[in-house]
């Protein structure tokens, strides 16, 4: 359903793509996606983290 596994980086378009398929404000779930904890980002690469 959602970005996969937490070993992989994904590219930001991979990942606005991703949220853009159930949201269309996928800046600010990305945001809160990284304020949650739930990924983590360097460089214009997103990560899973648990």
């Amino acid at each position: 359903a959602g970005v996969g596994t937490r070993s992989r980086r994904y590219a930001e378009s991979e990942v606005n793509e991703t949220i853009s398929r159930f949201h269309e404000d996928y800046a600010t779930i990305r945001r809160e996606f990284i304020m949650r904890r739930m990924m983590d980002r360097e460089g214009g690469y997103y990560w899973r983290i648990e």
